[in-house]
């Protein structure tokens, strides 16, 4: 982020292909790629794993510089900035 807080991606266990291909460009399988040779390179945090949207949405609000998946409803319901909205 331009304040220089670290971004922490949120991942809902079931997430679906289309998501990845639409906001990184890349395929499921390929996104995890990317995220192990971070990982094993250092310095990388990998995406958090929710079990559901609840706790995406309590670890949005608990973290600074969260970013997750939900509902467009459900954002606007909790106060959430929305980024994008996937159709």
């Amino acid at each position: 982020m331009p304040d220089g807080t670290k971004v922490i991606p949120i991942l809902i266990k079931g997430t679906p292909e289309e998501f990845f291909q639409k906001v990184t460009g890349m395929t499921k399988k390929q996104f995890f790629q990317y995220w192990m040779i971070r990982i094993v390179g250092g310095g990388s945090t990998p995406p958090k794993d929710a079990e559901s949207e609840d706790q995406v949405v309590n670890l949005i609000k608990d973290n600074k510089g969260a970013i997750g998946i939900v509902s467009a409803e459900r954002a606007k319901k909790e106060g959430l900035k929305i980024i994008t909205i996937i159709k």
